[in-house]
C-alpha cells in the first residue's frame, strides 16, 4: 500500500488512528502495540499473500536463532557462532535468491519503473535488520527479546517497506518507556504535518520532475539523445530520486511520531556534502551505518583487512545491494573507484580543514556532478542506453532534438534546485518539534533555518490542510516510491 494514495491517506491511516486512540486504561501501551502490529501485518497483506509468506518465514527463523543466541552460555561459542552465521546466511540467501529471479524476469540490466515489484516488498530492509538483530544478540547486546518486541520493531508499518532501518534495542526501549501510551496531542499534529511535508516532497516535486526522466533514459536506450538533454536528465534525476526518498523519510517520521515513536533519520541535507564521504554520512544514514558496522569496521578489526580493501569490498556490495544487474555492478565499481581517490586525498591532506566560503560551494559542486555523472549508470535499464547517455555527455553522436523534456520539466529542474539549496529540509523547519533519532556516532544537527520554521498555530495547521488537499488533487499522477525496488 503506497504511502502517497487516497487508500492509506483517506482510509487505512484514519481508522488505524481513531482505533490506536480509542484503546485506553493502564494496559494500553500493550495492547497499542499489540494492535499496531496486527494493522501492519493487514498493510503488508495488502501487498499480496505470497510476500506476507516469505515474511513470517524469514521472521520466524531469525527470530528462532535470536532467542537461542541470547539463551546459550559464554561456554559453547563455537555454537553460537555457527547460529549467528546460519541466521546471517539464512537471510542474505533469502533476498540473493529472490534478487536473481528477479534479475532471470526482467529484460533491462538494472533500474526498472514499472510499477511491479519481483521481490518480496521490503526485504531488503527487513534482511538487514534481522541481520543487526542477530548480530546483536551474538554480541549479547540484547537479553531475552520477546516476540512482542521483536514482531512491533520488524513489522510495524511506517518502516516497513523502505526503511529507515532501525535497531532493535531502539524500538524495544521505546516500548519499555511505554511510550504508546503517552502519545500527546502535539506528537499527532507535528507527525501530521511531517507526514504532508513529506507528501508534498513526493507529489509536488518528484513525480513531477519524473515524466521528463523517463522520456530521456527511454529515448536513451532507443539510440544517441542530444547532449542538452542528456545533461538535463542527469540532474532532473538527481532531484527526483532525492525528493522521492527524502519524502518517504519524513512520511515515516512524520507517521511514527502520531503513534508515539521515533525512527531514526535518513537524511540530513546531503546535497550539501563536500565530498563522497560527507555523502554518505548525510544520504540513506542508516543504510551506511550498517554497512559501516556490520561489514566495514569487522573487516579492518578483525579480519585486519586493509582500509582501501575494506572501502572497495564495502562500495561494491553496496551496489549489489541495489541489484544484480549489470548497471548496480559497475555502478558499484564506480563508486568505489571514487571513495578509493577520495580516501587518499584525505590521508595526504590531514592538516587541511573543512573548506568554506566559495571553497565549500566548489567542493559541493563538484559532490554533486560527480553523484549526477554515477547516477546515469544507476538509473539507466541498461549498459547501452547508459553508454548513450554519457556519450551524449561528451557531445558524440548527438541530435538537437529536446522534445523528451517537455515544458513541465523545464519549469520543475529549477524549482527543485531552488527547494533542495533554498529551503529548509525537514529537520530545520520542523526544528522546534523535531525529535527523531540520529543514530550517527557524531551527529551534526541541521541549523535553525533563518527564513522559515513550522509552529503550531491555526495558520500553519490552515497551510497544512491545503497543502494536502493539493496534493490529493494530484495524486492520481503519484508513482510508486523509487527505492522500492531495491
Amino acid at each position: 500500500m503506497n504511502f502517497a494514495s487516497p487508500l492509506f491517506i483517506l482510509l487505512f491511516l484514519p481508522v488505524v488512528m481513531l482505533a490506536f486512540h480509542a484503546i485506553r486504561g493502564p494496559t494500553a501501551n500493550n495492547l497499542r502495540a499489540g494492535f499496531l502490529i496486527i494493522a501492519s501485518v493487514a498493510f503488508y497483506l495488502w501487498t499480496g499473500l505470497h510476500n506476507a509468506t516469505v515474511l513470517a518465514f524469514s521472521l520466524t527463523v531469525t527470530f528462532a536463532c535470536g532467542r537461542l543466541l541470547t539463551r546459550l552460555d559464554s561456554g559453547r561459542e563455537p555454537l553460537r557462532r555457527g547460529l549467528m552465521w546460519l541466521g546471517v546466511a539464512a537471510n542474505i540467501g533469502l533476498l540473493a535468491a529472490f534478487k536473481i529471479s528477479a534479475m532471470d524476469l526482467s529484460n533491462a540490466d538494472g533500474f526498472r519503473t514499472e510499477e511491479h515489484i519481483l521481490i518480496p516488498l521490503g526485504l531488503s530492509y527487513v534482511t538487514f535488520q534481522q541481520i543487526g538483530f542477530i548480530v546483536a544478540c551474538r554480541r549479547r547486546q540484547i537479553t531475552a527479546p520477546s516476540l512482542r518486541d521483536y514482531l512491533f520493531f520488524i513489522t510495524f508499518f511506517p518502516h516497513l517497506i523502505m526503511g529507515p532501518i532501525v535497531r532493535f534495542r531502539d524500538m524495544a526501549d521505546q516500548l519499555r518507556e511505554r511510550c504508546l501510551s503517552r502519545v500527546t496531542a502535539v506528537d499527532v499534529s507535528t507527525g501530521l504535518s511531517i507526514f504532508v511535508f513529506g507528501l508534498a516532497q513526493k507529489v509536488l516535486l518528484a513525480d513531477q520532475i519524473a515524466p521528463a526522466v523517463d522520456r530521456i533514459f527511454q529515448a536513451a536506450q532507443a539510440g544517441p539523445i542530444s547532449p542538452f538533454e542528456s545533461w538535463f536528465g542527469i540532474v532532473a534525476f538527481q532531484m527526483q530520486l532525492y525528493f522521492d526518498f527524502v519524502a518517504y523519510g519524513d512520511m515515516a517520521i512524520g507517521l511514527a511520531r502520531m503513534f508515539g515513536i521515533r525512527l531514526p533519520i535518513n537524511f540530513d541535507r546531503p546535497l550539501f556534502a563536500t565530498d563522497r564521504f560527507d555523502l554518505w554520512r548525510r544520504w540513506h544514514i542508516t543504510f551506511a551505518i550498517f554497512m559501516r558496522t556490520h561489514v566495514f569496521q569487522p573487516l579492518v578489526r578483525r579480519r585486519r583487512v586493509s582500509v582501501v580493501t575494506a572501502l572497495a569490498i564495502t562500495g561494491i556490495l553496496s551496489g549489489l545491494w541495489h541489484g544484480l544487474g549489470w548497471t548496480f555492478v559497475v555502478w558499484g565499481l564506480m563508486q568505489t573507484a571514487i571513495l578509493l581517490v577520495v580516501h587518499e586525498r584525505r590521508r595526504r591532506n590531514r592538516r587541511a580543514g573543512n573548506p568554506d566560503g566559495f571553497g565549500r560551494w566548489m567542493a559541493i559542486a563538484l559532490t554533486f556532478l560527480s553523484s549526477a555523472l554515477l547516477g546515469a549508470m544507476f538509473r539507466a535499464p541498461t549498459l547501452d542506453s547508459a553508454a548513450h547517455v554519457y556519450g551524449a555527455l561528451l557531445g558524440l553522436g548527438a541530435t538537437w532534438d529536446i522534445s523528451a523534456i517537455g515544458r513541465r520539466g523545464l519549469m520543475m529542474l529549477p524549482l527543485c534546485m531552488l527547494v533542495a539549496w533554498g529551503l529548509p529540509n525537514s529537520a530545520q523547519f520542523f526544528g522546534r518539534y523535531w525529535n527523531a533519532l540520529d543514530l550517527r556516532p557524531e551527529p551534526t544537527p541541521s541549523p535553525p533555518h533563518r527564513l522559515a520554521g513550522f509552529r503550531l498555530t491555526p495558520v500553519w495547521a490552515l497551510t497544512t490542510a491545503a497543502t494536502l488537499v493539493l496534493c490529493l488533487c494530484l495524486i492520481d499522477d503519484a508513482r510508486r516510491f523509487v527505492y522500492v525496488q531495491f
